[in-house]
């Protein structure tokens, strides 16, 4: 029985070694994202046996740094094999952004069993430049939205500056759909109901006479 398990956890441990992926590269879309852009990225990746679907992945952004996870679920006959990982990071302030991948594998499935280390783990960094006709002030003081989150409804107040006439106030939500208008603004404040949206994360855009002068988060729990 002994050797039943030692030849089991051999083959295992020689599937895990020869099957490791790498991380061959990202791809922004857009190239040159500006803050009204809907960011993807698209990170190729490669294993040295065949079959490797994702079983799972996910990612989570937290002021200018995405960490990402994939894990894929490989086999163990020797063969090259080539995957492509989406992740929707949605809306972007402008800066410098850092996006951080960790890939991992497992045999079986999918489901497949976990990763025990990390088959690779490589960053790449873009910039996001502001939209033509946005200036930094508009992102920063233009929009004020309490609470946020947002429970049921919220309040929406725009800067006093602005003469607010026939405006539009679109929510995005995190695959880049738009998930909500509302048209016809026509004060500085006015009052946001959530409706059927679920809870989550969403972006908007406030637009007026064809320019977006401010576009921010929005939380709904």
């Amino acid at each position: 029985m002994q050797k039943l398990y030692t030849l089991v956890f051999g083959i295992l441990f020689s599937a895990n070694t020869f099957a490791q992926g790498t991380i061959v590269g990202f791809t922004i879309d857009p190239p040159a994202p500006t803050t009204t852009d809907i960011v993807k990225v698209y990170v190729d990746i490669m294993f040295t046996s065949m079959s490797c679907a994702v079983d799972n992945q996910g990612h989570s952004t937290a002021g200018s740094n995405t960490s990402a996870y994939g894990h894929h679920c490989i086999g163990m006959l020797s063969a090259i094999c080539n995957a492509v990982d989406t992740f929707n990071l949605g809306m972007l302030p402008a800066g410098s952004h850092v996006f951080d991948m960790t890939l991992t594998s497992g045999s079986g499935g999918p489901p497949c069993t976990p990763g025990i280390v990390p088959d690779d783990q490589r960053n790449t960094t873009f910039t996001v430049t502001l939209a033509t006709g946005i200036s930094t002030h508009n992102l920063s003081q233009n929009i004020t939205i309490f609470p946020n989150p947002i429970s049921t409804t919220g309040t929406i107040q725009i800067n006093e500056t602005l003469k607010v006439k026939n405006a539009e106030m679109k929510i995005v939500d995190v695959m880049g759909r738009v998930v909500k208008t509302i048209s016809s603004i026509q004060s500085n404040e006015f009052t946001f109901d959530r409706d059927k949206l679920s809870d989550g994360i969403y972006f908007y855009q406030l637009v007026q006479d064809s320019t977006i002068i401010s576009n921010g988060k929005l939380v709904i729990e």
